[in-house]
């Protein structure tokens, strides 16, 4: 038999504590235990074993792989027609920045021409193309060394925007750029701009799996698009344009011109690859104020 008053009385509230504090220290328990194997070589060994088997079977394997072609079904909503819009106002700048005479028989640089239509092609290729065929992928470029990947990627697009509005953006820095420098300067400058700002994503994905421990953009990450190339072109371009430009009526330098461009993209289009387009920027800062003085150090000399 119990004394009532030696029985404590029964409390939910005193309970719900008791709950809570134990919960408390089981996620503590549970975190500090979580970073202690994660932090273990072995930990380590065995993910990266099992990340790449997963990448090897997902790139060598049909099933895995997928079916997915660009570009995507054509689903026409208002991003198109302010694409095709702002595409229209390009061509009329041109056009008009080529005189009153010359208006009627504008016709684009050979170089900027040639750039264009290559990506045209690719996306009115009956069928499309296989995504994971083309794509930049940093795992595919390093271990399984498919470097054709840093060029088949610039001219494969998404959707009918993506396209136009890489069009947009790249033609009126290709068309100055071979005016004022040459065809055959821009074509080296398109290609390097394209090396360069692929190679610097792989080299970024690959950072991120060695250093950070994030496997994902490496292993299974993919992209595709000019827009790396835009960006870099666009940093050059705004350093030779020199002066003041009107980004939608706001004076910007010229030489920070992308910064604008890079900050509207990504308002307008977060889905778009952030990484890809760091990277298009950092080529053409190299391409700028690397480069470019060792080139005029070397007509000097």
């Amino acid at each position: 038999m119990f004394d009532h008053e030696d029985v404590p009385e029964f409390s939910w509230a005193h309970m719900e504590q008791l709950y809570r504090q134990g919960q408390a220290q089981w996620e503590q328990t549970k975190r500090s235990l979580l970073q202690q194997v994660h932090g273990s070589q072995t930990f380590r060994r065995t993910a990266t074993v099992m990340d790449e088997a997963l990448a090897h079977l997902r790139w060598s394997t049909r099933i895995l792989r997928g079916d997915s072609r660009v570009p995507m079904p054509v689903e026409w909503d208002s991003r198109h027609l302010v694409a095709l819009v702002e595409l229209a106002r390009v061509l009329n700048d041109l056009t008009s920045s080529s005189g009153a005479e010359g208006a009627a028989a504008f016709a684009l640089p050979p170089v900027t021409a040639a750039t264009c239509l290559a990506q045209l092609l690719v996306f009115f290729k009956p069928g499309g193309v296989l995504l994971r065929d083309v794509s930049l992928s940093p795992y595919c470029v390093i271990d399984k060394r498919q470097y054709y990947r840093l060029w088949t990627a610039a001219v494969v697009h998404v959707d009918a925007t993506h396209l136009i509005t890489n069009l947009t953006a790249v033609l009126p820095d290709c068309v100055m750029l071979e005016q004022q420098c040459g065809s055959a300067a821009l074509a080296a400058d398109v290609l390097l701009l394209t090396t360069t700002s692929h190679a610097l994503y792989v080299a970024f994905a690959l950072l991120q799996k060695s250093v950070f421990v994030r496997r994902y953009n490496y292993y299974s990450l993919v992209t595709v698009g000019f827009s790396g190339v835009v960006f870099g072109l666009k940093v050059w371009a705004g350093c030779k344009r020199g002066g003041v430009v009107y980004v939608w009526g706001v004076p910007v330098p010229a030489r920070f011109s992308w910064v604008p461009a890079l900050a509207l993209t990504h308002l307008c289009a977060p889905e778009a690859s952030f990484p890809a387009h760091i990277a298009g920027v950092v080529a053409g800062l190299l391409r700028a104020y690397c480069l470019e003085p060792v080139y005029a150090y070397a007509e000097v000399a």
